[in-house]
């Protein structure tokens, strides 16, 4: 296995870092003995996901990986870091490599029923954040909008409303069909129609997208 206790130990040593005067220079030191790791996960990810396994894109995943996925560790994460990192850098590959690519514009993403089900560590005492799948439905929205060019398009109008509707009602979709109809003035066929035009599943969008 390429994650051993010893790479274990300086990830808590990285994070209590925080607190030392010399914590900077801790915390370097800590990442370099951890870039191996860092790196066999990168690949395994990219390979995983169908994206090139090379120098740029692992490059990518371990910027990421360092100046932001580590600086955000806290206590709770600590004993199921592997999960945090190998999901995460799941998370970052679908949303920067394979989401912008050409011809794979969102084609039928669920974004109320985004789950991730993979297990890296045993017992992993990690509940994966909901406010990063948050921000990554909002952006596959904003992404969808962006496509469609002209502002008052009838798909456009209807994907805004979604997306303040989701932001009002705290990520709950409950209504939004009553809600959309009113405001858009539309009916229940021509509801289920832009729902199939701008790529959303109908039947399971009736939940929170997120549960608590």
């Amino acid at each position: 296995m390429y994650w051993t206790e010893e790479h274990q130990q300086l990830i808590v040593k990285y994070y209590w870092s925080y607190t030392s005067s010399t914590s900077a220079h801790t915390r370097n030191e800590c990442v370099k003995g951890l870039i191996q790791p860092l790196i066999t996960l990168t690949k395994k990810a990219l390979h995983q996901m169908g994206v090139t396994v090379d120098d740029d894109n692992v490059q990518n995943c371990l910027i990421f990986q360092t100046t932001y996925l580590l600086p955000k560790l806290n206590e709770k994460k600590l004993k199921g870091v592997l999960q945090y990192l190998w999901i995460s850098t799941k998370r970052y590959i679908i949303t920067y490599m394979l989401l912008p690519k050409k011809n794979k514009y969102y084609h039928n993403i669920n974004i109320n029923n985004y789950e991730i089900t993979d297990t890296v560590t045993n017992n992993a005492d990690y509940e994966v954040e909901k406010k990063d799948l948050r921000i990554m439905i909002i952006d596959v929205i904003d992404r969808k909008i962006a496509r469609q060019r002209v502002i008052n398009k009838t798909n456009t109008i209807f994907l805004s409303l979604m997306r303040e509707y989701i932001l009002e009602n705290d990520f709950d979709v409950a209504g939004f069909d009553v809600y959309v109809m009113e405001k858009m003035n539309i009916n229940i066929s021509t509801y289920r129609s832009l729902m199939s035009r701008c790529k959303i599943r109908s039947k399971l969008f009736n939940k929170k997208i997120i549960s608590n």
